[in-house]
C-alpha cells in the first residue's frame, strides 16, 4: 500500500511476494528437558530462602 502511494511501478507491485518462516515452536517435553537440565548444572544461589 505504501508503495502504491509513493508512485511505484503497478507491474513492480505485483511481483512482490511475502517472506515467510515459520516459528520456532518448543514442546513442551523439549522445554521440560531443558529446564530439567539447567536446574541440574546450576547450583542454588546462597541466599535463597527456598533451598
Amino acid at each position: 500500500m505504501a508503495l502504491a502511494a509513493q508512485g511505484a511501478d503497478e507491474a513492480d507491485i505485483r511481483q512482490l511476494r511475502p517472506i515467510w518462516a515459520p516459528t520456532k515452536e518448543a514442546s513442551d517435553a523439549a522445554r521440560a528437558d531443558w529446564y530439567q537440565k539447567v536446574a541440574s548444572t546450576t547450583p542454588p544461589s546462597p541466599t535463597a530462602t527456598w533451598a
